[in-house]
């Protein structure tokens, strides 16, 4: 199938928070229109903007050419995947949502916070839930396909399809399979879908390796099977598909690494860390050691040190209990974490992400392929 139909167009360069609430608008009035209509959000984790100017992704090329792309979006502040792909279901800055890094501490719990979570507390700390529940409640049907926040209840309330538990071991061709399945069928007007790559392979290798543009073929491929299988159904017209991800990737060694307890453990002062290399937050035991530990971790290079109301606006990051008193941001390409028990679980990694969210390097992908932007072949 060829999707390079439509004419040439000027890439489009939007706020991202402006297209997030056109999918927004989308979604609902499709809920009620005459003709059906559906959203399909998909995200591809790690996909840096300019992944797509290597000449590997023709399909996202040709997709971008029949609706309308952005060079790139901006993501919220920190650039870690959990904390981003809220931020694109809730429309909600890190510090409003509450989930202000993959790990977190909240002093009002008392309780720590990871990956494999669920409990609603950390995910609805104001009252917020992500769009697949504010789609079921206005009436309309959701399937969340192992998207982040799938598997938490919201006031008791699930994705009407789902799978049991994240994982990583369905095929991405099988999550379309299913994806499309219930579009097709009707059973539901919203998806949220999630493949995994290419930010394993950045991780793994860097942004910039042969491996990392091999894994950028295969994601090429699967979307072809996606919009194929859209085709198929003859659904591909009727589907309003929003193709996203949630931070970019950058180059890093371990050599280039930072470790706080080289600049703390002499202060004599306790505290701890909670890790979201290469942000690292420090907790005091008591307020009274705060500044002490903060001009103590103020000697190290290479990082930028902010007490918890130093932190700039641009982030947005500042108001909320479970941000830290004291965070620590490396500079783009170097890490930082407390401890030198760190050390293995990072010395593999040759890219990165988390930093601050004005790098270019930061920056995912967006485009969209809607019924008010499809281009005439």
């Amino acid at each position: 199938m060829d999707y390079n139909k439509s004419k040439a167009f000027k890439n489009l360069y939007l706020k991202f928070a402006i297209l997030y609430f056109l999918s927004d608008v989308v979604l609902f009035k499709a809920c009620y229109a005459k003709t059906p209509s559906c959203v399909l959000l998909v995200s591809f984790d790690g996909f840096r903007w300019d992944y797509l100017n290597r000449g590997l992704t023709p399909t996202f090329n040709n997709l971008a050419h029949q609706g309308s792309k952005a060079n790139y979006t901006i993501n919220a502040f920190i650039t870690k995947t959990f904390p981003n792909h809220y931020t694109l279901v809730t429309g909600l800055y890190e510090e409003s949502h509450g989930l202000t890094g993959n790990h977190m501490y909240d002093p009002i719990l008392n309780e720590t916070f990871g990956l494999q979570n669920l409990e609603p507390k950390w995910w609805s700390q104001n009252g917020q839930e992500p769009v697949w529940i504010t789609n079921q409640r206005q009436g309309g049907h959701s399937a969340v396909l192992d998207f982040p926040g799938m598997d938490v209840p919201f006031q008791g309330m699930f994705p009407e399809y789902q799978y049991i538990n994240y994982t990583e071991s369905i095929p991405f061709n099988d999550r379309s399979d299913l994806a499309v399945a219930l579009l097709a069928n009707g059973s539901v007007n919203f998806v949220a879908l999630y493949f995994s790559e290419p930010d394993k392979a950045g991780h793994m290798y860097g942004p910039f390796s042969k491996e990392m543009n091999e894994t950028l073929g295969i994601c090429d491929k699967t979307l072809e099977y996606l919009l194929d299988r859209l085709e198929a159904e003859d659904i591909l017209d009727k589907v309003n598909i929003i193709l996203t991800a949630d931070h970019g990737m950058t180059p890093v060694s371990i050599n280039k690494t930072i470790y706080a307890m080289d600049y703390l453990n002499g202060t004599a002062y306790p505290y701890f860390t909670v890790e979201n290399n290469p942000i690292l937050g420090i907790w005091p035991n008591k307020s009274e050691h705060l500044d002490p530990l903060y001009e103590a971790m103020k000697k190290a290079e290479h990082v930028k040190v902010y007490k918890k109301e130093e932190i700039p606006e641009q982030y947005h990051y500042k108001n909320n209990v479970r941000v830290p008193p004291i965070v620590v941001v490396a500079d783009e390409g170097w890490m930082v974490v407390g401890s030198r028990d760190f050390k293995t679980h990072y010395e593999w990694e040759k890219g990165m992400h988390g930093y601050n969210n004005s790098l270019l390097s930061m920056h995912p992908m967006f485009m969209s392929m809607v019924q008010l932007s499809r281009k005439e072949p």
